[in-house]
């Protein structure tokens, strides 16, 4: 599974480059949850995407709302997350 972690951590990380910052929190919060639930971690060469690193800049949204978004990605399910990644759908997630 860190695999797919990875992805979608490069997959925030380049949603963070086009300024999509609240679809980089709800992957990189994504990649979090699955990185924690599957017991593996990234490797050293990927750095996760934090809060942090999406609430930077003048144009940056909230914190708040960095962090709501984020739980929203670790709400996905795998389906849901993986096909966000793909699609850049809306997706509800699951409760």
């Amino acid at each position: 599974m860190s695999g797919i972690a990875g992805l979608l951590d490069q997959a925030a990380a380049l949603a963070v480059g086009d300024g999509d910052l609240q679809r980089a929190a709800r992957l990189s919060g994504a990649a979090a949850q699955l990185t924690a639930s599957s017991g593996a971690e990234l490797t050293s060469i990927l750095k996760q995407t934090s809060v942090e690193d999406i609430a930077e800049g003048p144009e940056a949204p909230s914190r708040a709302d960095v962090a709501a978004a984020w739980a929203e990605g670790q709400a996905m399910t795998l389906e849901e997350v993986v096909d966000y990644a793909l699609n850049g759908l809306a997706v509800t997630p699951a409760a």
